[in-house]
């Protein structure tokens, strides 16, 4: 997935929304494509912050 052109930008959105959404325990995505790679990260990232 790295080698995905925007995966920098995708990677440091992700990471700015989880460490401002705390409070979030549910999230619907609609339409993510053939590689959902925000929704990859996001699965990634919220599931780092919850085990630290």
């Amino acid at each position: 997935m790295e080698s995905f052109p925007l995966y920098a930008r995708y990677e440091d959105l992700i990471k700015t929304h989880v460490q401002n959404s705390p409070g979030i325990k549910v999230l619907a995505f609609i339409g993510c494509g053939p590689l959902p790679v925000t929704l990859l990260l996001f699965s990634n990232y919220t599931a780092s912050a919850a085990s630290a």
